[in-house]
């Protein structure tokens, strides 16, 4: 999924994936002049509804520990920290498995 600007440059794009019913996020980047401007929260709550649609019942992704822009994006969203992966990235940086029920959509929407 991408994400741009009227004027057609790329603001940002999210990767995703779906095998059965559990969903990924493998990645997610916003162009850095047009970050902290609520472009990767859209995406992510695009992704998240379409893999409600799609009839996941979860959603899975990896995070950098230092990444807490991200850490704190996807916590808002009610991911939840699930474990770790020990020297997961190529400079030997653990990451921080996340996932969110989908379900929560659906409550979430009750609750309105």
């Amino acid at each position: 999924m991408v994400a741009r600007m009227s004027d057609g440059l790329v603001a940002g794009y999210i990767c995703m994936m779906m095998v059965l019913d559990e969903g990924s996020v493998l990645n997610v980047a916003v162009h850095p002049q047009l970050r902290r401007k609520g472009i990767g929260k859209m995406m992510i709550q695009a992704a998240l509804a379409e893999f409600h649609s799609r009839g996941a019942s979860f959603v899975a992704l990896e995070v950098r520990p230092t990444n807490k822009a991200a850490l704190s994006i996807y916590e808002g969203f009610g991911f939840v920290v699930t474990g770790r992966r020990k020297a997961y990235y190529e400079n030997g940086e653990d990451a921080v498995l996340m996932e969110y029920d989908i379900k929560r959509l659906d409550e979430d929407k009750h609750a309105l």
